[in-house]
């Protein structure tokens, strides 16, 4: 069974968020052949602020809008 584009959109930010707490812990991940590795947290901050935006319009439907966050 297919999963729905928000059931997708669900499963998709869960992988983000597990990244981040795998970057955070100095690990790799990878997430839909792409790759992270632990010390380009943007990178994965930035998905998952993507993922998030699109569950939120799946919802609610409309967009929702965010900062931009800098790691330093």
């Amino acid at each position: 069974m297919a999963m729905t584009d928000l059931e997708y959109a669900r499963y998709m930010l869960e992988q983000y968020r597990e990244a981040e707490v795998a970057a955070l812990a100095g690990k790799s991940v990878t997430i839909a052949g792409r790759t992270f590795i632990s010390h380009d947290p943007a990178a994965i901050t930035k998905g998952r602020l993507e993922w998030e935006q699109r569950v939120y319009s799946l919802t609610h439907g409309r967009g929702l809008r965010f900062g931009r966050v800098s790691f330093e």
